[in-house]
């Protein structure tokens, strides 16, 4: 969790992932949706509660494949032009 967005992304510091599986196939609406209805995922999506409140998010990626949504947030400021998979 804490090291892909540096994996995948070559992002330079740890980041925070999130991820579903759709059976169906992934779609943003869809993860975004699940996420807010979890406690968990959704206090970390906005800031809230004793972990997630001093955090300011500077970065975030993105990523539907099929089946898959993922979506990391990373605290340092991503200076990179946003990429795109093909």
């Amino acid at each position: 969790m804490w090291s892909k967005p540096r994996e995948i992304a070559g992002y330079p510091t740890s980041g925070y992932e999130m991820a579903y599986y759709s059976s169906v196939g992934a779609s943003a609406k869809e993860g975004v949706d699940g996420w807010k209805l979890s406690p968990g995922h959704n206090a970390m999506m906005i800031n809230l509660g004793s972990t997630w409140s001093r955090t300011k998010w500077q970065a975030i990626g993105v990523a539907i494949y099929k089946e898959y949504g993922i979506v990391w947030f990373g605290e340092t400021k991503d200076e990179e032009t946003p990429k795109t998979c093909k």
